[in-house]
């Protein structure tokens, strides 16, 4: 454990160390190594290291966070009165079998917050109440207020914090955002087109479009050296090509030798 603290502190002096992290370090079943000398330490976490007993806890005037889940603390817990800050503490999967086990704790001005999963006093009547009458400075027991509300982030919260006020802060960040967003709501409505912009838009597109039409019809009939197509044009077109047929049929009646012609008409009479 010892060893574990020395790589922790990563050669910085004691009182320099604000967090240490000794979880599932080796341990002889007490605490070695661990010493006052840490005076501004302030989250310590010992989860899973073999710990017996709080015996030789040293007087951590600033530990705000102590984590000891995990272990197989029993006994007194009278060790923890020179940490006076703690406002968070996790005595979870110990055997912690009593409530009586907790008086101590009554010297934590500060605790708001303590966990006791997984231990046999959690299998007593009542024993949630009985905790919260024992310790008064508590606002969760295994992470639940006295009327089971659930803690939205008890790991964050401050000890030293008003719920009512954090409350109304948090309704003033509300009020704030909502009156920004229907500024902006106000703002993409104003640049949208209105409905006579929308119809005079239509119009320009129409108009532009088919004079692009007429404008490509007339020059391709330009570039192909043909007049533009007109309906008076294809009803004289469609008499000339008669006119001409009559002239070839007459042209060839002339050719005919007179004999032929004679008796072609003789035929035609008898028809």
């Amino acid at each position: 454990m010892l060893k574990r603290i020395l790589l922790e502190s990563r050669g910085r002096q004691p009182n320099k160390v604000t967090e240490l992290n000794l979880d599932n370090c080796r341990s002889t079943g007490e605490l070695d190594g661990l010493t006052d000398e840490f005076s501004f330490l302030k989250k310590l976490s010992m989860v899973n290291i073999g710990l017996k007993t709080l015996k030789g806890f040293p007087a951590l005037p600033n530990l705000q966070k102590l984590e000891l889940s995990d272990n197989q603390i029993s006994g007194t817990l009278e060790c923890l009165k020179g940490c006076p800050a703690i406002t968070h503490l996790n005595l979870s999967g110990n055997k912690i079998e009593t409530v009586d086990v907790l008086g101590p704790l009554v010297e934590l001005p500060h605790l708001t917050s303590l966990d006791l999963f997984n231990c046999e006093v959690t299998r007593t009547s009542r024993y949630r109440e009985c905790v919260f009458d024992l310790l008064p400075s508590l606002k969760y027991v295994d992470s639940f207020d006295y009327i089971d509300r659930e803690a939205v982030d008890s790991e964050n919260y401050q000890a030293s914090g008003d719920d009512e006020e954090s409350g109304q802060l948090t309704d003033s960040k509300k009020n704030m955002a909502n009156h920004y967003q229907k500024d902006d709501e106000d703002n993409d409505d104003s640049d949208l087109p209105t409905a006579d912009s929308n119809d005079e838009i239509d119009s320009d597109a129409d108009g532009t479009e088919s004079s692009e039409d007429d404008k490509e019809e007339y020059g391709l009939a330009y570039l192909g050296g043909d007049d533009i197509p007109d309906e008076d044009d294809d009803e004289d077109y469609v008499e000339e090509e008669e006119e001409e047929d009559e002239e070839i049929l007459e042209d060839e009646k002339d050719d005919v030798p007179h004999g032929i012609k004679r008796k072609l008409n003789d035929d035609s009479d008898e028809g």
